[in-house]
């Protein structure tokens, strides 16, 4: 009874209305110099997404705070299999893990031979875990742990993996999953100091419709819904797709939605990073994927960016950071529960700010050392509230 009483206490207090409305038509939004700005929302808004180019913003910021590049927060990616000779991930892998079938090699090079040779990383498989690994990973401060969690024949075993993950170090662990688990659920509860990073899903559904399944079912059946939306947590993260016009992503099929299941809208429709193009043993190069699997691990990349920059933020603070500092649409505001698109430069900002001014800093010299215009000094200083 006790446990009832919590779920239905969470979801009414919950992600119902987005943060912060804007005033603003869609096309008073997106005109001037931010929809011809490249850079703008670092790059979201461009015809195709480079996943694989440096996050700028975030070596700004570094440099800054006087952080190396010896700094970075593990990224653990949950996937059915990766092409791990990809010159692009060289030095920016650790612990690669193959759970499935039990293969262990730090450098990753031993666990996709391997499992190469025993067709469980097939070309398709690989071909979308090298690209939201990429995607995890290509704006620096972060290293990826790439972990083999399910086969292409059907093998599961995210609890394994997700626990395999933690013990190892990640903070971030990205799931462009169909399913979570009750297990997973209990692995959050447990760890409130990692950041879970979710795909909503391509049915072009509302994923709200589960919500209300677990609040009429607080105690009862786990199937037929994904537990990870149905009963939401502070630090797991569900994520939307998004096109190249800021709107949510909606040809072929479709990004899921939900204002309170879905937390944020980042880039998913076109995005080009790593891939094996001729499949396992042929040329490497960079492919355009669309789904919101690619904007999972963007919304990953830089939340382990924020831990980098700020690692005694507990998970739920990182959520918040990305949720109030999300670019907002009038669109996404009945989409979405932060109502906005991810905004890498106003949260490393923020997070700056905020670990500068907790260091002891005063607010106005921290501003001179991020070197904030005064119209940001007042956005953050309005912001600091929520923490």
């Amino acid at each position: 009874m006790k446990k009832s009483l919590i779920i239905i206490v969470f979801l009414v207090t919950h992600m119902c209305v987005p943060l912060y409305a804007s005033n603003l038509s869609y096309e008073q939004q997106f005109t001037g110099l931010e929809k011809n700005n490249p850079n703008f929302l670092s790059g979201q808004l461009n015809e195709v997404f480079d996943a694989t180019r440096p996050d700028t913003v975030f070596g700004e910021i570094q440099k800054k705070l006087g952080l190396t590049n010896n700094q970075h927060t593990l990224v653990a990616v949950l996937e059915a299999g990766f092409f791990m000779e990809h010159p692009g991930f060289k030095g920016k892998l650790k612990f690669a893990r193959d759970i499935v079938n039990g293969i262990n090699d730090p450098s990753g090079a031993r666990a996709s031979r391997v499992a190469g040779k025993n067709n469980t990383w097939n070309p398709g498989s690989q071909g979308h875990g090298t690209h939201t690994l990429g995607i995890a990973i290509a704006g620096g401060g972060v290293i990826g742990m790439p972990i083999l969690a399910f086969s292409s024949d059907g093998r599961i075993n995210l609890v394994e993996s997700v626990i395999y993950a933690i013990d190892n170090g990640a903070r971030v662990i990205n799931m462009s999953i169909l399913n979570g688990t009750k297990g997973l659920l209990e692995i959050a509860d447990s760890h409130p100091e990692i950041l879970f990073v979710k795909a909503a899903g391509n049915a072009a559904l509302s994923l709200d419709a589960q919500l209300d399944s677990a609040a009429a079912n607080p105690d009862g059946a786990w199937g037929g819904f994904d537990p990870i939306v149905a009963y939401p947590r502070e630090n797991v993260v569900v994520i939307a797709a998004t096109d190249s016009s800021g709107k949510l992503w909606h040809q072929a099929s479709g990004s899921n939605y939900g204002v309170r299941t879905v937390r944020l809208a980042a880039r998913g429709a076109d995005v080009l990073s790593y891939y094996p193009i001729d499949g396992f043993n042929g040329t490497t190069g960079k492919q355009m994927l669309t789904g919101t699997s690619m904007a999972t691990p963007l919304v990953a990349g830089v939340a382990g960016r924020i831990f980098t920059i700020y690692p005694k933020l507990m998970a739920s603070e990182v959520s918040k950071i990305l949720e109030v500092t999300s670019f907002q649409t009038q669109e996404l505001q009945s989409k979405v529960g932060s109502g906005g698109i991810i905004d890498p430069k106003s949260a490393y900002q923020l997070v700056a700010l905020l670990k500068l001014t907790r260091d002891g800093m005063s607010f106005v010299n921290a501003s001179l050392q991020i070197g904030l215009t005064t119209d940001e000094k007042s956005r953050y200083q309005a912001l600091l509230k929520f923490f």
